[in-house]
């Protein structure tokens, strides 16, 4: 099989926004609630910003690409801030990508309600859609607490696969590699994640079960509909040794 899982570099990062946008571009409500319009400047900007602060991270944020070894890697085209730019994978063609983040002492009371807006935010637009935005932040938060509550945990944040390139498998492969690194690095630490419907059967093959549903009405920012995500955890025994302990 030519797909294979690497550690991301600096020079990956207009690469995995690319791929990122493209996965959601089918998803006005992601595009709104999360800052994944492909056709926004100040979206880009944010993507830039953060990733290049978490790669500086790497004990607490962990990334890995999907590369496609029988492929060559291409020029980034639809960043208005890297467009035509970025350094090629010497693996080969970049189509997906996963990130995970560490709690080695569980969530923090102090972090905002709003954690994953108020860390990086953007102008949102326009203003009246500002409180919907925070307000769907802070349910992901909330019911991520309500999953794992003050335990140390890993918390699997993202998989995005290009469109092009869904279906070959890649899903897979990220999560037995996941799941791996979780066994073995981390001692077999408790992990959670929020899994679309569409997603949730892949988790549950590799032993994550749902703890909880959310559902949050977009009327508000002009999408009807209702997103739905399936709060999932996988059973550790405590995280006990790996190379990440010692903060």
């Amino acid at each position: 099989m030519p797909l294979e899982i690497h550690p991301v570099t600096q020079p990956d990062i207009p690469k995995l926004i690319e791929i990122e946008f493209a996965t959601y571009a089918n998803s006005p409500s992601s595009q709104i609630l999360r800052g994944r319009d492909a056709t926004n400047v100040e979206h880009h900007l944010r993507a830039h910003r953060r990733y290049n602060d978490l790669l500086s991270q790497p004990q607490t944020n962990v990334f890995y690409k999907i590369v496609d070894t029988e492929r060559v890697d291409r020029p980034v085209a639809n960043d208005p801030l890297a467009a035509g730019s970025g350094e090629p994978c010497p693996q080969g063609e970049i189509i997906g990508w996963y990130r995970y983040e560490v709690f080695p002492q569980g969530v923090s009371s102090s972090l905002p309600r709003e954690y994953g807006f108020e860390e990086y935010p953007w102008p949102v637009s326009p203003p009246s859609h500002l409180a919907i935005v925070k307000d769907y932040w802070s349910s992901m938060e909330r019911d991520k607490r309500s999953c794992v509550g003050s335990r140390p945990h890993i918390h699997l944040s993202l998989i995005a696969i290009h469109p092009s390139h869904q279906r070959r498998g890649a899903g897979t492969l990220v999560l037995e590699h996941f799941c791996r690194e979780v066994d073995t690095r981390y001692g077999g630490l408790l992990a959670f994640c929020q899994a679309s419907r569409e997603g949730r059967g892949l988790y549950e093959r590799f032993g994550f079960g749902v703890r909880g549903v959310s559902e949050f009405e977009t009327a508000g920012i002009g999408v009807e509909g209702v997103r739905v995500l399936w709060g999932m955890v996988r059973e550790g025994d405590g995280g006990e040794g790996g190379d990440v302990w010692g903060f």
